[in-house]
C-alpha cells in the first residue's frame, strides 16, 4: 500500500510539472518525444475537465432556474 502511494504522489507530481513547463529541448529525443506524447495526453484532459465543469455549472444553473420557477408556481407566486 504504501508503494501505492508514493507511486501516486510521484505520478501527480510528475503530471504537474510536464502541465506547466515546456519540456526541455536539451533532453535526447529518445527521452524528448514521448514526454512530449504524455504531455499534450495530459494537456488535453485537462482542457476535457475545463469544458466538463463548465457544462457542470451551466446544468446546475439551470436547474436552479427550474427549481425556482416551480417553487414559484407552486406557491402561486410569480
Amino acid at each position: 500500500m504504501f508503494r501505492l502511494v508514493i507511486a501516486v504522489a510521484v505520478g501527480y507530481a510528475a503530471a504537474r510539472v510536464l502541465l506547466e513547463h515546456d519540456v526541455p529541448e536539451e533532453l535526447p529525443e529518445p527521452v524528448r518525444a514521448p514526454l512530449l506524447a504524455v504531455q499534450g495526453t495530459l494537456r488535453g484532459w485537462r482542457e476535457l475537465a475545463r469544458e466538463a465543469l463548465a457544462a457542470g455549472e451551466v446544468a446546475r444553473q439551470q436547474a436552479e432556474r427550474d427549481l425556482h420557477a416551480e417553487y414559484l408556481a407552486r406557491s402561486h407566486r410569480s
